[in-house]
């Protein structure tokens, strides 16, 4: 759901950017190769950001994963220490 959002907020801002900058020139010929264009390009570009948001959003649960592991001490729970005794003998 936060990786939705995120993406459809920034769809929204470059439709409203591309509102108001004029479109590119699209060197293609014939008006067959221009649809073409169009319905294979908005789709995967817009395919590709939903994809790059999705891998953000897991990089950032994981590093915070992780850091909760990192976490000098216990989050919940008794903290229970084990001692090893360990004789000369024994080397």
């Amino acid at each position: 759901m936060r990786v939705l959002l995120v993406w459809l907020l920034f769809i929204a801002f470059t439709m409203l950017l591309s509102s108001v900058l004029p479109p590119p020139n699209i060197p293609y010929r014939g008006a067959a190769m221009a649809r073409l264009n169009f319905w294979l390009l908005f789709p995967t570009v817009y395919l590709f950001l939903l994809l790059l948001f999705a891998v953000v959003d897991v990089i950032r649960l994981c590093d915070k994963f992780t850091q909760a592991f990192s976490r000098p001490t216990a989050t919940s729970g008794r903290r229970r220490c084990y001692t090893v005794r360990v004789r000369s003998s024994d080397w």
